[in-house]
């Protein structure tokens, strides 16, 4: 097996890591502080593990697949829409994604934090205009135990 196809099915299972770690921390399963370290899995797989060339298969496989495991016990053969919604959902981070790597590692890693933590509010925020998908699957409802950190969030907004 050549080192390229190992990398990537390692980044490949680091990301599937994330979606698993991610589904853990809403309901039926209320493991809501696994939402804190639920990403690192994927960031891994799409920074350091994965060929570059493929690095946005990681947030499409866990973003994807976290959607798939949160919307089709409940929608699941009862409307096409929400069953093709994680699909879609995965699709978007494969496109927009692409060159993401490339830019952090051009610019030395200087805005990865930032550009990650408004890049997620301004995809929820806009997701939240949406009516068919609202607030569905909103990070913060994995902490939903703890409304001393929620409550902020009513007040300010996203």
């Amino acid at each position: 097996m050549s080192l390229d196809l190992k990398r990537t099915v390692l980044g490949l299972a680091l990301a599937a890591g994330s979606a698993l770690l991610l589904t853990l921390a809403f309901p039926p399963y209320n493991l809501g502080p696994l939402i804190w370290i639920g990403f690192v899995p994927m960031l891994l797989a799409q920074h350091r593990v994965l060929p570059s060339r493929r690095s946005s298969l990681a947030p499409a496989l866990a973003i994807g697949g976290w959607m798939g495991a949160f919307l089709l016990p409940v929608f699941g053969g009862k409307s096409l829409w929400m069953s093709l919604l994680p699909l879609i959902i995965g699709a978007m981070p494969l496109l927009m994604d692409r060159n993401k790597r490339a830019f952090h590692e051009h610019t030395g890693y200087r805005w990865f934090v930032l550009e990650g933590a408004t890049g997620w509010v301004g995809l929820e925020l806009i997701r939240s205009l949406i009516p068919a998908i609202g607030t569905w699957g909103f990070v913060g409802y994995g902490l939903w135990a703890h409304p001393w950190l929620l409550q902020p969030v009513s007040m300010f907004g996203i």
